[in-house]
C-alpha cells in the first residue's frame, strides 16, 4: 500500500513540474536588502541579514563563510513564516556562532520549496573589521649599529595587540636599495610572557659588508601600520695572512682512501706523507720450478713482514730485459737495442702470460695491492752493445738500467728491433696480446693496471734521419689509435713518468684540452668526462728527479729551480687526476727552504691527490704565463686535435724560430674567467735543460729567451667553482662556508677583498713589502654563478693597486645545517 502511493506522489509531482502550476515555473531568488557589498562592520556587531520575501517561497536556506581565512562556515534553512513579516525576512546568527574574526565573508541566501522549486543564490560580501594595529617598537639591534661579518643577530621587537603578523624587511642604503629580505612573519615568533617577537634570518640568507634598513610593520584584517626603521652597518670579516705560500686544508679533511704518495721499497721513518710503498719485482727474482710453479716467497715475506709495513702497495714487474728474463729462459728469447726483449715474438708472450697470470691468481685481489705496472719494450742498460746479450748482466741489476717498460724507444732502438723483425703489423698484435694476457689475469681487478705509456711509441728526434718519419708515424698512430684505447676500453688505469716536465703532458690522450682566453693566450683544460670514465683505475705519476746529484743538475738546471718544478709538477698531475705519485723521498729532504714550503706542500699533496669531485676538499687555479714548444703539442700535427680554439693561442713562428702555445691558466675546478690581468713574475729557465716542453726560443726578455710567468697582475678576478663540485659541496639552497686562499706578491698597500653577489664579504690590508704571503678570506655563499656569471670575486682598492696573483685555492669547510625555515605568505 504504501509503495502504491509514494507512486501517486510521484505522478502528481511530474504532472505539476510538467503542466505548471499555481507557484509558477521556478522560484525568484531573494533579493538582498542588507548588508549589502562591501560593507564594513565592526568585530563584535550582532549583524541582521535582510532580503525581500520571494513568492510562494516555503523556506529559505542562508549560509555565510569566512573567504580568507577559510575557518568559518554558518548553514541553515528555516521556515519563511518564521524569518518574514509581510515582503521582508530577517535571520540573526545564533550567539554562540557570530563571525569569529576579522576577515571577509559572503553571505548567500535562496529560496525553496521543499522537493518542489530552488531559486537561484542572492549574495553579499561583507567586511568585519577592526582598529589599524600600532607601530612595532624596535628592540634590537640598535639604531646605527655596526656588526662585522659573519654576523648572526636577532631582530627584536616589542608584540604589538591585534596583529596577526608582521612584515619584515631588510634593503640596502646603496643607490641600488636592493631588497635582500621581505618576509611576512607570523605572531608565532613573539613571546607572549615578555610581549617581545625575536627573528633571526634563515640559515641560507646572506647579507655583505655595507650599510642596511632594517623596517618592520605590523598587520591584521583592517590594515598595516607604518614601518620602523633602523640603520646598521656590517663590516667585511678580517681575513688572515701568512708568508709564502699556504697549504692548509680545512680541518676536518678526511682520510685518503682514493690516492696517495708512493715512497720507496724501504720504509723512510719519518715521511708519514707517504702511504704507500713502491716494489720492483724481477721475474728473474721469482723462482719457478720444473713445473713451471713460481714461488714469491721473497715477495710475500716483504708484504707481510718487511717494509711494507701496513701500507698499500704498487707492483712493477720487470719482465721486459734480457737481465729480467729468469736464466733458464734467456737463451729462448731474442733481443733488441740494449738488452730488450723482442716482445713481438709469441714465445716471449706466452712466457710472460705464464707469470703474469701466476702472479694474479695469488695478488689481484689483494686489496693492499693497489697498482700493477703494465709495462712493454724498453729493457734497455746502458753498457749492454747491439747483438751482445750473454754474460751481460751486472751482480747490481739496477746499475745502468735506462729502461723497464716504459713502452717507448728513440729512432736508433727502433731501426735495431726492426731488423730484428719488428714490423708495424706485429707490432699492434703482439702489444693486444699481452695486454690481454694482463687483463685476462687480472679479471675483475683490470683497474689496478697501468699501462705504462699511453703516448706515442717513437720518439722522432728532429735532427735525426735514422729511420723515416713517416715510417714512425705508422708506429705512433698504430699506438695512439689502436693499441691505447684497446687498453683503455678493457679498463686498464695508466701511468706517466715525466711530470717534471711540466708543460709536456698535454694531449687528448690524457684528457687535456686548451679553452681560448684573452691576448693570443689558451686555457690548459682537463676533460672531466674523461677523468670520470677513468674512474677509479690507477692513473700515476712519478715524480722523483730531486736532490743534489750532479746529473740532475746537469739535466734540469740549478739546483735552487727544483722547489718551483716540484711544485709546478704536482699540480699538473693533480689537474691530470693522478691518483698516485711515486717520490725519491731522499731528494725530496735535500730542498731548500724557500716560499714554496715544500714539506707542507707534500702534506698537502697527500691529502689532494686523487680525490674527486664529491670528495676534495679544495679547488685551485694556477695563473701566470706559460709556453709550450709546438713539437709537445699535438694540435700542431693532428687534425683531429687541432681547432680554431687552439690556433687562436698559437704565437705563430717568426724568424726561423719555431712556434709555440701560450697558456694563461691551469687548475682543477676552479677557473679565474675574467680575463683580467698582465703576466707578471718570470721564472728564467736554463736553455738546454729540462723541461724540454718549454721553448728555449722566446723573445728576449732580460737576457733570457726560455722562462715563464708564475703570476697575473690585476686588481680584479673572477672566480667560477666548477658546478658538479658545488653540487656536493654545497647543495642548491645550502649556505656554506669557504676559505679562498690567495697566494701574492703583496707588492703595494691597498685593500684585498673577496666579493660574492651581495657584496663584499671579506678583505685584509696589504702593506707593499714586496714580500710573498697568502691571505685567507673566509666567507659563507651560494656559489650558484650569481657574480657575473661566476662565484666570487677578488678586488683591490683601486685600478691602480693591481696585485700579482700566483694561485687561488678554495678550501670547503662543513656546509651550514639548514634548520630553520622560510617564513614567507
Amino acid at each position: 500500500m504504501f509503495i502504491f502511493m509514494a507512486k501517486i506522489v510521484c505522478f502528481l509531482v511530474l504532472i505539476l513540474l510538467s503542466s505548471g502550476s499555481a507557484y509558477g515555473d521556478t522560484l525568484a531568488p531573494p533579493e538582498i536588502v542588507g548588508p549589502i557589498t562591501k560593507s564594513k562592520i565592526s568585530l563584535g556587531t550582532n549583524i541582521v541579514y535582510k532580503w525581500k520575501a520571494s513568492e510562494n517561497a516555503t523556506h529559505y536556506v542562508f549560509r555565510i563563510s569566512d573567504t580568507w581565512l577559510k575557518e568559518y562556515t554558518h548553514r541553515v534553512r528555516v521556515n519563511a513564516a518564521d524569518v518574514c513579516i509581510e515582503e521582508e525576512c530577517s535571520y540573526q546568527l545564533p550567539e554562540s556562532e557570530q563571525l569569529p574574526a576579522i576577515s571577509r565573508y559572503r553571505w548567500v541566501v535562496r529560496a525553496m520549496i521543499p522537493s518542489i522549486s530552488v531559486s537561484t543564490v542572492s549574495s553579499s560580501i561583507l567586511f568585519i573589521s577592526g582598529e589599524v594595529p600600532d607601530v612595532p617598537v624596535t628592540v634590537s639591534p640598535d639604531d646605527k649599529s655596526t656588526h662585522q661579518l659573519p654576523a648572526s643577530l636577532t631582530y627584536q621587537w616589542q608584540a604589538v595587540e591585534g596583529a596577526t603578523r608582521y612584515q619584515f624587511v631588510i634593503r640596502s642604503r646603496s643607490p641600488s636599495s636592493r631588497v635582500y629580505v621581505d618576509l611576512n612573519v607570523p605572531t608565532s615568533v613573539c613571546d607572549i610572557e615578555s610581549a617581545t617577537c625575536s627573528y633571526q634570518l634563515r640559515a641560507d640568507t646572506q647579507l655583505g659588508a655595507g650599510s642596511y634598513v632594517w623596517r618592520v610593520r605590523a598587520s591584521n584584517r583592517v590594515d598595516h601600520s607604518t614601518f620602523t626603521k633602523s640603520i646598521m652597518t656590517f663590516e667585511p670579516t678580517p681575513g688572515e695572512i701568512v708568508a709564502g705560500y699556504d697549504w692548509e686544508l680545512p680541518e676536518q679533511v678526511s682520510e685518503n682512501t682514493n690516492g696517495g704518495l708512493v715512497r720507496g721499497t724501504w720504509k723512510p721513518t719519518d715521511k708519514e706523507y707517504t702511504n704507500t710503498a713502491f716494489y720492483s719485482l724481477r721475474w728473474n727474482d721469482v723462482p719457478v720450478d720444473k713445473e713451471g710453479n713460481y714461488d714469491f716467497a721473497a715477495f710475500d715475506w716483504w708484504l707481510n713482514n718487511g717494509d711494507a709495513d701496513g701500507d698499500k702497495v704498487l707492483v712493477r714487474l720487470e719482465v721486459n730485459s734480457v737481465c729480467d728474463a729468469p736464466s733458464a729462459m734467456r737463451s729462448a728469447f731474442n733481443y733488441y737495442a740494449g738488452g730488450s726483449i723482442a716482445f713481438w715474438e709469441y714465445g716471449y708472450i706466452d712466457a710472460l702470460t705464464d707469470f703474469v697470470t701466476a702472479f694474479a691468481d695469488k695478488y689481484a685481489d689483494q686489496s693492499n695491492i693497489i697498482g700493477v705496472h703494465l709495462g712493454i719494450a724498453d729493457g734497455e742498460y746502458s753498457h749492454i752493445k747491439e747483438g751482445g746479450y750473454t754474460d751481460v748482466c751486472l751482480a747490481d741489476l739496477y746499475a745502468n738500467e735506462d729502461g723497464w717498460g716504459e713502452f717507448w724507444v728513440n729512432e736508433n732502438e727502433l731501426k735495431h728491433a726492426m731488423e730484428q723483425g719488428l714490423t708495424a703489423e706485429n707490432f699492434t698484435i703482439s702489444v693486444k696480446k699481452i695486454i690481454d694476457a694482463y687483463t685476462s689475469a687480472f679479471e675483475g681487478h683490470t683497474s689496478k693496471l697501468a699501462m705504462t705509456n699511453i703516448g706515442t711509441f717513437v720518439y722522432n728526434a728532429p735532427d735525426s734521419d735514422l729511420v723515416a718519419d713517416d715510417v714512425i708515424e705508422v708506429f705512433n698512430e698504430q699506438k695512439i689509435n689502436v693499441i691505447t684505447p684497446h687498453a683503455l676500453k678493457a679498463g686498464v688505469g695508466n701511468r706517466d713518468g715525466l711530470i717534471e716536465d711540466w708543460m709536456s703532458y698535454n694531449s687528448p690522450i690524457y684528457g687535456m684540452n686548451f679553452r681560448p682566453g684573452p691576448n693570443n693566450s689558451c686555457y690548459m683544460t682537463m676533460d672531466e668526462d674523461f677523468a670520470e670514465n677513468m674512474g677509479s683505475r690507477y692513473s700515476g705519476t712519478e715524480n722523483e728527479e730531486y736532490g743534489t746529484a750532479d746529473w740532475l743538475v746537469e739535466r734540469y738546471g740549478a739546483f735552487e729551480g727544483q722547489p718551483y718544478r716540484f711544485l709546478m709538477s704536482s699540480l699538473r698531475a693533480l689537474q691530470m687526476r693522478r691518483n698516485y705519485m711515486q717520490l725519491h723521498t731522499e731528494g725530496l729532504d735535500e730542498l731548500p727552504d724557500t716560499d714554496y714550503n715544500t714539506g707542507d706542500f707534500l702534506h698537502y699533496l697527500a691529502s689532494t691527490i686523487g680525490r674527486d669531485k664529491t670528495n676534495t676538499p679544495d679547488a685551485f687555479a694556477v695563473l701566470g704565463e706559460r709556453y709550450i714548444r709546438s713539437s709537445y703539442v699535438t694540435g700542431f700535427d693532428n687534425e683531429q686535435f687541432a681547432s680554431a680554439d687552439f690556433e687562436s693561442c698559437v704565437i705563430s713562428e717568426k724568424e726561423g724560430d719555431a712556434a709555440y702555445l701560450q697558456v694563461r691558466e691551469f687548475g682543477r675546478w676552479l677557473t679565474e674567467v675574467g680575463g683580467k690581468g698582465v703576466k707578471s713574475k718570470q721564472v728564467v729557465l736554463e736553455a738546454g735543460k729540462e723541461p724540454w716542453s718549454i721553448p728555449s726560443y722566446l723573445p728576449d726578455v732580460a737576457g733570457s729567451k726560455k722562462y715563464e710567468y708564475s703570476a697575473r697582475e690585476s686588481h680584479e678576478f673572477t672566480f667560477d667553482i666548477n658546478d658538479e663540485v658545488v653540487s656536493h659541496r654545497c647543495p642548491t639552497g645550502t649556505l656554506c662556508e669557504i676559505a679562498v686562499k690567495v697566494v701574492f706578491e703583496d707588492s703595494v698597500a691597498t685593500t684585498l677583498s673577496v666579493q660574492t653577489e651581495v657584496g663584499t664579504m671579506a678583505s685584509i690590508n696589504t702593506i707593499g713589502d714586496g714580500d710573498i704571503k697568502t691571505a685567507t678570506l673566509t666567507f659563507k655563499g651560494h656559489f650558484q654563478n650569481g657574480f657575473n656569471g661566476a662565484d666570487f670575486g677578488l678586488a683591490t682598492g683601486s685600478e691602480a693597486e693591481a696585485l700579482p696573483v700566483m694561485i687561488t685555492r678554495v678550501n670547503f669547510n662543513s656546509a651550514l645545517d639548514e634548520s630553520a625555515e622560510l617564513l614567507v605568505d
